[in-house]
C-alpha cells in the first residue's frame, strides 16, 4: 500500500506566527517532512497565518517551508518518519513512542545519506514551497510530496558512502544535530551516543574540525542563539539566560560578554538603535 495517497492530507508549517522563544529551537532552515506511520501524531505550527494544534493520522503530511517551524507533542502512542532535506545531505528519522514516556533525546532510527537529494527532488520542494504560499495549488500538494518520497527513498537506497571523508560526513551531521538541538541539554557523552561513537572520538572531531573544544563549540552556538533572540524579541534578559541553560544570569552574561564584547544589555540597546556598534 502506498505511503501517501490521494486521501492523506497535507499541511504546511510556516515560519509566521514566530514561534514562542521557548520554542525556538523547533526552527530547523532546511525543509523538511513529518509522517506518521502508526496512531495519532499531535503537532503545534504555524499553520494558515496561526499557531495552532493539529492531529495527524497516518499517511497525513506535514511539510515545514525553509524556515518554517513546527512543535511535535509526545502525548500519544504513535511511530512516525521524518525526512530533512539538507544542502550537504538528506537525513531520514525513524521514532516510536509509547505517548506516556518522557520526550525522546533522539530517534529511534536515523540515517543519514552522503548527498543531498538529486535535482529533481529540489525542484519539488521548491515547487511544494511555492504551493504553501498559493491556495489554488494545494490540490496538487500530496502528489508532489509523493514523487519527493519515492525521490528520497530511492536516493537512500543508492547512498553509498565511501572510506575517504568519512570523518567529514561524520562532522557534517554532528554539527547538524547540534545547530537543530543546541537548546536540550548537550554533553559530550549524550551526543556521541546519539551517533554511536566513543566520547573521545567526539572530541577528536571537534579539535580536528573546529579547533576548539566540545563544550567551548556549543557555547559559541548557545550564544550565537542568545544574541538572535536578544535582537529579534522583548524578552528579558533573565529569560533569554534560562531558555539557553543557564541558572544563573550573572554567569551567562560572563560568558555572553566574553564572546561577544559586551554584556547581554549592551548588545540589545546598540542593536535596537540601528545597528552594533564596536565595543570602546
Amino acid at each position: 500500500m502506498p505511503l501517501v495517497t490521494a486521501a492523506s492530507e497535507v499541511n504546511f508549517a510556516m515560519s509566521l506566527p514566530a514561534s514562542p522563544l521557548e520554542w525556538s529551537s523547533c526552527i530547523i532552515p532546511s525543509p523538511r517532512m513529518i509522517i506518521p506511520l502508526r496512531g495519532e501524531k499531535r503537532i503545534v505550527a504555524a499553520f494558515d497565518g496561526e499557531v495552532r494544534e493539529k492531529a495527524f493520522q497516518p499517511g497525513d503530511i506535514l511539510f515545514c517551508v525553509p524556515t518554517g517551524w513546527s512543535r511535535e507533542l509526545w502525548c500519544s502512542d504513535h511511530e512516525m518518519i521524518s525526512l530533512t532535506f539538507y544542502d550537504e545531505l538528506l537525513r531520514a528519522l525513524y521514532i516510536k513512542h509509547d505517548g506516556v514516556s518522557a520526550p525522546p533525546n533522539g530517534p529511534s532510527v536515523f540515517y543519514h545519506a552522503a548527498k543531498p537529494i538529486a535535482e529533481a527532488g529540489r525542484h519539488l520542494i521548491r515547487a511544494l514551497t511555492l504551493a504553501s504560499a498559493a491556495p489554488d495549488r494545494l490540490d496538487d500538494s500530496w502528489a508532489l510530496c509523493r514523487a519527493l518520497l519515492q525521490l528520497a527513498a530511492r536516493d537512500l537506497c543508492d547512498d553509498r558512502k565511501g572510506a575517504d571523508g568519512k570523518a567529514r560526513f561524520l562532522w557534517t551531521c554532528v554539527t547538524k544535530y547540534l545547530q537543530e538541538s543546541w537548546a536540550a541539554e548537550l554533553t559530550r557523552e549524550n551526543v556521541a551516543a546519539n551517533f554511536r561513537i566513543h566520547p573521545n572520538h567526539l572530541s577528536r572531531l571537534f579539535k580536528q574540525h573546529a579547533g576548539v573544544s566540545f563544550n567551548d563549540y556549543v557555547t559559541g552556538l548557545k550564544m550565537e542563539r542568545a544574541a538572535e533572540a536578544l535582537k529579534a524579541s522583548n524578552y528579558t534578559i533573565d529569560e533569554v539566560a534560562q531558555h539557553c541553560g543557564y541558572k544563573y544570569t550573572s554567569y551567562f552574561t560572563r560568558v555572553f560578554k566574553k564572546l561577544h564584547g559586551v554584556p547581554p544589555a549592551a548588545y540589545r540597546q546598540s542593536h535596537a538603535e540601528g545597528g552594533p556598534r564596536a565595543p570602546g
